[in-house]
């Protein structure tokens, strides 16, 4: 076979453009120095080219003279893509400019065009067995056909193909620890069907501690006798909450012995809109030590009016306590007392819905005597009567007072 044809080098009349010195004279009858990177080269289809550095002479315009030539980098087989250090010089030899490695190639040689090359030449099956810095790979890829990556300072683990950073799949893998970062939290999204989105398992991989979620969408804690604890500081909340879906909000407690305490908390707890007991109850009662009714917004005395029947200066002289639980006291005084006279107490919370149960009781010692409060409740109202036997008046100076326990039904 024969030795591959060198290419042309372009020269007036074809070339782009032309060398200049810094004040944009052409370099006229100046030269070029073309030094080889390598020290010996192959051609393809057969020929070898040594490292002589060539020199091409520039005519009186600084444009490479006609009748010059030289082998372009893809005529190469080994190394590929060489590149040539590239100096100008002027008539006189003076040094105009060093442009560095250039790769030089096409089917004619514009030598005029030419760019710099950083990376040099390159070798088929080349290896860098100690490189001094990083390498890079700025186009194609590294393919291994077989064998594997090695890390000498810290141990790669695993068995598999590699994984991208974005997006991978991970088949079985052991992780000691995974961490985000500010706005980046660690997101596990796991398969579909009947196998669990995520496990987390003892260190001897003998059972699974956590399983988040199951293809029903539970969170399970595996281990007999594990505690699903919250944490938080003292200024913080820490709920455990249960969303509303398809109207059921259902937190499942399991069952409790007479041993068993649901909580062992120190303080009150509040109920709000909730149930003890129910309707239709195997088991209807409910045990408790004492109730107090202080839950609710208190009565003042102008949640008490419409006075009848005690005086024509007559005022609500006290209230006391909530809807569930209260107390009133009316100061009868002036002209006009009445038997059978009455006030109104309006609730502080609201309507009860439906018309609540009233117990009521008269709590002062002044006169008259043997006489008895009917109070007539409504769901928003209590209407007191001061019913007396034989129809005696409330007595102008004296103080009555009166409580009144309520309950919901």
């Amino acid at each position: 076979m024969a030795n591959p044809v060198p290419k042309t080098i372009l020269s007036s009349g074809s070339a782009a453009g032309s060398f200049v010195d810094g004040k944009s004279n052409p370099v006229a009858s100046g030269w070029l120095t073309l030094t080889p990177n390598f020290t010996g080269a192959s051609l393809t289809g057969g020929g070898e080219v040594s490292n002589v550095t060539l020199i091409v002479n520039l005519d009186a315009n600084g444009i490479p003279s006609s009748g010059q030539s030289m082998y372009a980098a893809s005529q190469f087989s080994s190394p590929i893509n060489p590149s040539y250090r590239v100096r100008v010089y002027t008539s006189t030899g003076s040094l105009v400019a060093d442009l560095g490695n250039c790769v030089i190639d096409g089917s004619t040689i514009d030598l005029t065009t030419i760019t710099v090359s950083n990376t040099g030449a390159s070798y088929n099956g080349a290896v860098l067995l100690t490189p001094s810095g990083s390498q890079t790979i700025t186009t194609g890829n590294l393919t291994l056909t077989t064998g594997q990556f090695i890390e000498t300072a810290n141990t790669v683990q695993g068995t598999g193909g590699l994984v991208r950073a974005t997006s991978p799949t991970i088949t079985t893998p052991v992780i000691a620890s995974i961490a985000g970062t500010a706005g980046n939290p660690v997101t596990v999204t796991g398969g579909s069907g009947a196998s669990n989105d995520f496990i987390v398992r003892n260190v001897a991989n003998t059972a699974d501690l956590l399983k988040v979620t199951d293809s029903a969408g539970n969170v399970i804690m595996g281990k007999a006798g594990g505690v699903l604890q919250f944490t938080g500081s003292s200024s913080q909340a820490v709920n455990l909450q249960a969303s509303a879906t398809a109207g059921n909000g259902t937190i499942t407690l399991p069952a409790i012995t007479s041993s068993d305490t649901l909580a062992a908390l120190a303080f009150a707890q509040t109920m709000t809109n909730k149930t003890l007991g129910g309707s239709g109850s195997t088991s209807p009662d409910t045990n408790y030590n004492r109730l107090k009714a202080t839950q609710g917004t208190a009565l003042t005395t102008s949640d008490v009016g419409s006075l009848t029947g005690w005086g024509t200066t007559a005022t609500v002289s006290a209230v006391t306590g909530t809807d569930s639980a209260f107390t009133v006291s009316i100061a009868s005084s002036g002209t006009g007392q009445t038997a059978n006279a009455q006030f109104t107490v309006t609730f502080k919370n609201g309507t009860w819905t439906n018309t609540p149960t009233v117990v009521s009781s008269r709590i002062d010692a002044n006169s008259p005597g043997g006489i008895a409060l009917i109070g007539t409740p409504s769901a928003t109202t209590i209407t007191a009567i001061f019913n007396t036997f034989g129809g005696t008046a409330p007595v102008a100076g004296n103080t009555y007072s009166f409580s009144f326990i309520v309950v919901g039904r």
